[in-house]
């Protein structure tokens, strides 16, 4: 699907799928200063799929869930971008993949696996570290109002451009 966009995003390809959506890998370039070449960055962007994306009390809940996240600003918490809705001419350049009126979440692009791959194989004092990292995650969102409906192993991320693990998919 390379080459539509969605707001300032072009989408590459998929990289999961999960219960709300669809994630996929998509780049934009970030505009350089004092003419120097635009930045490109590789991010990630879900976008609701199938009978939730049609319904609008499913539409409210990931609409809560942006501006819930978007305002949280920790380092163990996955940063927010950008949101908006699929546009009919973004749907109809898709092929099918993407549906108009279907919301979407452009969030930072974490590539290292989740802590579900890697929990087997850490010491305890490794994981006591992640813990605590993330218990200051979770406290930070506690104290802005916001409460992450899907903690498991799966939505703790982990990236390649900062280090720690990252709270994901706040549900």
């Amino acid at each position: 699907m390379g080459g539509v966009t969605l707001g300032p995003f072009r989408m590459e390809s998929v990289l999961g799928t999960g219960g709300m959506g669809r994630v996929w890998r998509a780049t934009y370039a970030v505009p350089g200063a004092d003419g120097l070449e635009p930045l490109v960055r590789t991010v990630a962007v879900k976008v609701m799929t199938g009978e939730r994306a049609k319904r609008k009390r499913w539409r409210r809940a990931f609409e809560r869930e942006v501006r819930a996240v978007a305002g949280l600003d920790h380092p163990n918490i996955l940063g927010v971008l950008d949101h908006g809705v699929v546009g009919r001419e973004t749907a109809d350049a898709s092929d099918g993949a993407l549906s108009a009126g279907s919301p979407w979440l452009a969030m930072e692009l974490a590539t290292g696996g989740t802590l579900a791959g890697r929990a087997r194989g850490l010491a305890w004092s490794q994981l006591r570290l992640i813990l605590v990292e993330l218990l200051g995650a979770l406290a930070h969102a506690h104290a802005r109002g916001v409460v992450h409906r899907d903690l498991k192993l799966g939505n703790v991320l982990f990236g390649t451009a900062r280090p720690g693990p990252m709270l994901a998919d706040f549900g």
